[in-house]
């Protein structure tokens, strides 16, 4: 076993031999484990706000976001998830280190629902479209998907400047441009999207 062997995967030179377009795939996979070997890959340190109040969604966007002088330095990075065409929850973040998960949908309830008064989630929502209808650039994967979300529920996203997918295909449109594909190249994240996919069969979350 591997157990106690770091292992990087990869594509065989056989498999690279009969599909040429998989080398540019081992030779990104090449430059990591090099990374690895010269002790440079550290996964990052994240702060993640995950369940709040709704105190917490206020004060997270105030010290974050609001208290930010405009326009910002860094674009607002959001992405949404979703279930059954209804937005499940929302992330924002406009610094690498740190994060916020405002959730709409909680299979633990029996009627779904993260916020137990319609005020409550009211109050968010209209926190959640000031932000993304603000003037501050917006940045997403594969954006055109959660904008056609939010348009359904009354948010216009304004100046949606950067797509991490979109930009990636036009440089290297050999290669996938799905996110996990992605971070696995350019990241030093785990995993994460094995795990979800594994989660999918209890939560039906849709693809993006």
């Amino acid at each position: 076993g591997c157990e106690d062997i770091p292992v990087i995967p990869t594509y065989s030179p056989s498999n690279i031999l009969r599909q040429w377009e998989l080398r540019v795939v081992a030779v990104a996979d090449m430059i990591k484990a090099g990374r690895f070997l010269r002790g440079e890959m550290r996964p990052p340190v994240r702060r993640l706000l995950l369940e709040p109040t709704k105190a917490e969604v206020f004060e997270w966007l105030q010290t974050h976001y609001h208290s930010i002088p405009r326009p910002l330095s860094r674009p607002v990075s959001f992405d949404i998830e979703t279930k059954r065409e209804t937005i499940t929850c929302i992330g924002f973040s406009i610094d690498p280190s740190e994060g916020i998960c405002i959730p709409f949908y909680d299979p633990a309830q029996t009627d779904g629902n993260y916020w137990r008064s319609l005020e409550d989630e009211l109050d968010v929502w209209l926190a959640v479209k000031e932000v993304l209808e603000g003037p501050d650039p917006k940045l997403g994967q594969n954006g055109l998907y959660d904008i056609q979300y939010c348009y359904r529920y009354g948010i216009h996203v304004e100046n949606y400047k950067h797509d991490t997918m979109i930009r990636h295909h036009a440089m290297y449109p050999e290669m996938e441009k799905g996110l996990g594909f992605m971070a696995s190249v350019y990241t030093d994240e785990a995993p994460w999207k094995m795990l979800r996919n594994r989660n999918k069969d209890n939560h039906k979350l849709d693809d993006e």
